[in-house]
């Protein structure tokens, strides 16, 4: 019987790298909270069906975010008590959702989709970030913390990796007590004492902090990016990718949408995405999920809109990784202008719905009291 992840003798304590494979982490891994994670993706795993498993795997092996929250909306719907087909053919489409999920008469298609900020091109600026910072692990560090203050691909050649690493080793083992970091240091105090390495194709500058602990690792702290608003237009871009796939559908659709923006996720982001940024809301009502219903020309739910997306019955929108199964909220909405009615009653899960222009949850159970 195929598994998720072999058995077999793991030894691995270090944590992932900055540039990893995931799989490969969650395989090899010993770390406690990991391990708990992988046994647990097992056993979800073994209540798959077993004519998908072999994709499944594969997909975990080359897009593991993907795979993850498939096999994630699999186990919320199978907990309550839906049998799933995965890849179903539906009438108007050459394309198949994720999942039919049956439970008695009652029948669903959903899709599962994750959501992200990032470009390609800022996807492979993060992985070359990610390539400098695995390579600053490897310095041999014991007495500093080192702080990258400044990473600037100056061409597009490939870094002299090597060379970088060396160059800043010696630096660090020269010069490393008179360019520590005190805390009495202002900030052009600081700045004096960088350390910067730089060629015809990449500049890097560090700085070191005393260690006053023995570490295991070298980075303290990396680039730390800045960013405007919130998640709403990933959410909104995962949606318009999904709401019109199949056409007209004969049964009720949810598509559900894993946000791993690196901005976190919260009810304004949602609400924002679906609803528009421009309603008229009361600042400390952004976060409550009971609001009066408003909508603006940019929300999906907004009769202006040209992506209404009726054929959708409702959005599941949650932010879920291995290891917060219990812990991860979600907001699952009844689109108010379906032309493909479902009643959410059916569903364990807490909902929000509109009623008499309000916005109102109805509290049932959380995923973590079902996925449990």
């Amino acid at each position: 019987m195929v598994k998720l992840f072999e058995d077999k003798e793991r030894t691995n304590l270090n944590y992932a790298k900055h540039q990893h494979d995931s799989y490969d982490f969650y395989d090899n891994s010993a770390i406690e909270d990991f391990v708990k994670a992988r046994n647990m993706l097992n056993d979800w795993f073994a209540r798959y069906p077993n004519s998908g498993k072999w994709q499944l795997k594969r997909d975990f092996q080359s897009q593991f975010d993907s795979a993850f929250f498939e096999l994630f909306i699999h186990e919320l719907f199978f907990q309550q008590g839906f049998i799933l087909t995965p890849h179903p053919i539906v009438p108007n489409s050459t394309k198949n959702p994720d999942f039919l999920a049956r439970k008695g008469d009652l029948e669903i298609y959903l899709e599962a989709k994750i959501a992200t900020d990032e470009s390609k091109e800022e996807k492979s600026l993060r992985n070359k970030h990610n390539a400098i910072y695995d390579l600053i692990e490897k310095i041999h560090c014991p007495d500093y913390w080192v702080s990258v203050r400044e990473i600037t691909f100056l061409s597009s050649n490939q870094a002299k990796l090597n060379l970088l690493k060396s160059s800043l080793e010696i630096a660090i083992k020269e010069n490393g007590s008179e360019r520590a970091v005190s805390k009495n240091d202002n900030y052009y105090e600081k700045r004096d004492k960088y350390i910067t390495y730089q060629d015809d194709d990449i500049l890097v500058s560090i700085s070191l902090f005393p260690a006053s602990i023995k570490k295991s690792r070298t980075l303290g702290t990396t680039l730390v990016g800045s960013f405007i608003g919130g998640c709403d237009d990933s959410i909104r871009r995962a949606i318009k990718d999904k709401g019109s796939k199949y056409g007209s559908l004969d049964k009720p659709f949810i598509v559900c949408i894993n946000s791993l923006s690196g901005k976190g996720i919260s009810t304004e982001d949602v609400y924002n995405a679906l609803l528009g940024t421009q309603r008229n809301i009361l600042f400390e009502n952004f976060n409550n999920e009971n609001q009066d219903y408003s909508t603006s020309s940019d929300g999906l739910f907004d009769n202006s809109s040209l992506h209404k997306y009726t054929t959708v019955s409702g959005f599941l929108i949650t932010r879920a990784f291995p290891t917060n199964t219990k812990v991860a909220y979600h907001w699952l909405i009844k689109h108010p202008h379906s032309k493909n009615e479902f009643d959410f009653e059916k569903l364990d899960l807490s909902y929000i719905q509109v009623q008499e222009n309000k916005i109102g949850k109805v509290i049932k159970k959380t995923i973590g009291e079902i996925i449990i």
